[in-house]
């Protein structure tokens, strides 16, 4: 196989597997690669991949045929295919977020729609009973902490949404926070037990 007819084959080659690939469409690969059949026979021709070009040739004195040029498609750029898929993913992350929220919120609605029993009034009368007194002494935390225990777990969840519970998560916090100043870490025990107390108080209930 001569020179000529290796680049020719080559072009085929190429311009089938663009083809396969989706880079050239039916029509354009049906057109080029009749003219690359044409050009079989012909001579000082040159190819690149996906394209065919024809020189000049004389064909008497003072005349010339211009043969006609195959130019390769440009390179399709995958840039927008990238874009659309990052698009496409964060649509469907934003989506499953959406549908995620609105469950968890729709679980809360729930959760607050469902009346309290009698276990959770309870406990919450309680709560408002020693919010009102502030006394924050190791013997009433121990007492709230033993009827906190008696409930169930679903009491408890259930208790925590209501705004006295609130208050009182917050209360602690600040009792604590007071009394870790308060207390060195070196005390001796007698002194340390206020402390401990209140911080078995804010685990149990939670913080």
């Amino acid at each position: 196989m001569s020179g000529h007819e290796a680049r020719i084959n080559n072009a085929l080659t190429t311009l089938g597997e663009e083809f396969r690939l989706g880079m050239v469409a039916a029509e354009e690969y049906r057109t080029r690669r009749r003219m690359l059949f044409e050009s079989w026979n012909e001579r000082d021709v040159t190819t690149s991949p996906g394209s065919l070009k024809s020189m000049s040739t004389s064909t008497g004195p003072g005349t010339a045929t211009n043969r006609t040029a195959i130019v390769p498609p440009p390179p399709r750029n995958s840039a927008p295919v990238v874009v659309v898929a990052v698009v496409a993913l964060a649509i469907v992350a934003a989506g499953a977020w959406f549908v995620l929220s609105h469950r968890a919120a729709t679980a809360r609605a729930a959760t607050a729609a469902v009346p309290a029993n009698a276990e959770v009034q309870a406990i919450k009368k309680v709560t408002d009973e020693f919010l009102a007194r502030n006394n924050w002494d190791p013997e009433p935390v121990e007492t709230f902490l033993a009827l906190w225990g008696a409930l169930s777990e679903a009491d408890r969840a259930r208790a925590l949404e209501e705004p006295s519970l609130r208050t009182m998560r917050y209360e602690i916090k600040q009792n604590l926070q007071a009394e870790s100043q308060l207390v060195a870490a070196d005390a001796p025990p007698g002194q340390r037990r206020r402390l401990d107390v209140l911080t078995r108080f804010a685990r149990e209930l939670g913080d």
